[in-house]
């Protein structure tokens, strides 16, 4: 039985690992160390026999095969594994123009009161573009984002350009407000595509100005609304949320 074993050269190289014996038809593949063995069916063995042959395009139509072969060899992919962040949060504005009775940051500047610098938010943006294949979004929180209007155009700016150099997808930017300010910046922004809203109103006037006020304690709601009425036309804002209990 042993003198019908012939043995498959697959090359010079692939020889000193593995050896591949026909018999009846049948292949038997052994990993030489650690040692494995394997049984073939005819489409494992020519996938195998393609590859080490260099006409690794043959296998293609084989690609699960040709990844089982290779695990069990232990080639390792050159090709890494995409990775995909969901979302980059920025907290451009550690500041508030509202005292909502709810607000769990402090007044909405977690007790420091500052505004994110653009070389912050640029490294921030370079190292997730850098090292995640794609960013699907950027979001840009606080506090009160659009009191950093300024600082959130940087940012898109810089983002757009970094993605282009980096040959990487430009993510989604979306600024989470208030929304009783909308400077003409943010609107412009807003106006060309570039920039989603997603603000809060917690329902009628009477609900809503009972727990989201000024600082200097002025109602909010007209405010509010009267923006989201200048958002429409661009159909926004893209999501409105309220807040029901603390």
């Amino acid at each position: 039985m042993l003198n019908s074993f012939k043995k498959v050269s697959l090359g010079d190289q692939a020889d000193s690992a593995l050896s591949l014996y026909e018999a009846d038809g049948e292949h038997y593949l052994i990993r030489h160390f650690p040692f494995g063995f394997a049984r073939l069916t005819s489409d494992y063995a020519r996938t195998l026999i393609d590859f080490y042959g260099g006409q690794g395009g043959k296998c293609d139509a084989n690609a699960e095969i040709a990844r089982q072969l290779k695990e069990f060899i232990g080639i390792r992919s050159e090709e890494k594994e995409a990775r995909h962040l969901r979302r980059l949060n920025l907290i451009v504005a550690q500041r508030c123009n509202s005292r909502c009775s709810y607000c769990y940051a402090g007044d909405g500047d977690y007790g420091e009161g500052r505004l994110m610098t653009l070389d912050i938010a640029r490294t921030a943006i370079e190292g997730a573009l850098s090292k995640f294949d794609e960013v699907k979004s950027i979001q840009f929180f606080g506090g009160e984002p659009l009191l950093a209007s300024k600082l959130i155009e940087q940012a898109i700016n810089y983002a757009e350009e970094a993605a282009a150099r980096l040959g990487r997808p430009t993510p989604v930017f979306t600024a989470i407000s208030n929304l009783t300010i909308l400077p003409e910046n943010i609107f412009r922004l807003v106006q060309t595509g570039k920039l989603n809203i997603v603000t809060s109103l917690d329902g009628p006037a009477q609900f809503h100005d009972r727990n989201r006020r000024l600082a200097s304690g002025r109602p909010t709601y007209d405010a509010v609304v009267r923006n989201i009425r200048k958002l429409i036309p661009f159909s926004q804002p893209r999501a409105i949320e309220a807040t029901y209990t603390a």
